[in-house]
């Protein structure tokens, strides 16, 4: 009953990259800052100044507290031309979300199977459980191939996976 996926590569989605990306616009605009207050002449009103270091408190503040939440994706091969696709729910979607998207092969090759990538992301600290099926939405039978996987998020939004066989 259709081809078999693949065994699913899971990829990170690493807060470093964001946190390098941000941090670097942030100091940036730190220095920016502090020049603008540097170059201020000196009948500059002492308001002025005030407001600057106030909004300088203000992005530092921001820069520090950026608290943003990671995505893993799970990658399951499926070719939809034969009515096989993957369909996934989670059982707590309080903790995270799930969006399933379907990648067409690179190759001109008929019947080539593309990709679905199965994006999980952090709500809230807790554990979960997501089940991907691998069926024909019309056929009433067994499910050709179904994977479990344990979801944990964090208290840093920071989620991860791990399949149960």
């Amino acid at each position: 009953m259709g081809s078999t996926p693949a065994t699913p590569a899971i990829s990170n989605f690493s807060r470093t990259k964001f946190d390098i990306r941000y941090k670097t616009r942030f100091i940036a605009g730190l220095f920016l800052l502090l020049y603008v207050i540097i170059s201020l002449d000196k009948r500059t009103d002492i308001m002025k100044k005030i407001l600057l270091i106030s909004l300088l408190t203000c992005l530092f503040i921001v820069g520090c507290s950026n608290k943003e939440n990671s995505n893993i994706v799970i990658e399951l091969e499926g070719n939809p031309t034969t009515g096989y696709e993957w369909t996934c729910e989670i059982n707590d979607e309080n903790i995270a979300s799930v969006e399933v998207e379907y990648i067409s092969p690179k190759t001109d090759a008929l019947g080539a199977p593309g990709k679905y990538n199965i994006t999980l992301t952090g709500k809230k600290e807790g554990e979960t459980k997501l089940v991907c099926k691998y069926a024909r939405s019309w056929e009433e039978t067994e499910y050709d191939e179904t994977k479990t996987y344990n979801i944990e998020v964090d208290s840093n939004l920071n989620i991860s996976s791990e399949e149960i066989k």
